[in-house]
This record gives structure tokens, C-alpha cells and sequence, in this order.
């Protein structure tokens, strides 16, 4: 049997696009984190940087809530990768 943690990045996703609101910094960071990006703190700003698609970027302000936007954005993000890896895994 797979542990329960294995389908945590899905699960998130899945919530994410149920819901918006209600986010923490560590949700997202599971989120992206889960479907492979690496975080990279900045200044103001933390990023999501996936090291194999260097031009998918996700960001979340540092010392406040995540709101709906950058959940937005992380769904976004994380379904171009999904078709990315989709569309590599047809050609291959």
C-alpha cells in the first residue's frame, strides 16, 4: 500500500481549484513543491521555479495571506505543467 502522502499534491490541486480562499504559505508551498518546483525566497516575494520547465514561475508574496490570486496562478501554473509533461510523455 502507498502512504497517504502520495496523492497529497493532486489533493491539493484538486482543493485549489475547488476553493481559493483559505490558503496557507505552506499549502502552497506543498502544492508546488509536490508537482516538483523548487523555492527560491527573494526580497519581497517567494518564488516556484521547476527546474525541468525553467519558465514556469510561480510567486506568493512573503509576511501575508495567500489570496485567491496566487492560488489562481498556482492552479494555472501547475496545469501547463500537467500538459507538458503530457504532451512529452506522447512524443517519447
Amino acid at each position: 500500500m502507498q502512504p497517504i502522502v502520495a496523492d497529497l499534491p493532486d489533493r491539493l490541486l484538486e482543493r485549489a481549484k475547488r476553493t481559493k480562499h483559505g490558503w496557507k504559505r505552506r499549502d502552497l508551498d506543498a502544492l508546488y513543491t509536490g508537482f516538483g518546483f523548487e523555492i527560491e525566497d527573494r526580497e519581497k516575494h517567494r518564488y516556484y521555479v521547476h527546474p525541468l520547465y525553467p519558465f514556469l514561475i510561480g510567486s506568493a508574496p512573503k509576511g501575508r495571506d495567500i489570496t485567491a490570486g496566487f492560488v489562481a496562478d498556482a492552479v494555472r501554473i501547475v496545469g501547463k505543467l500537467i500538459a507538458l509533461k503530457d504532451q512529452k510523455g506522447g512524443q517519447s
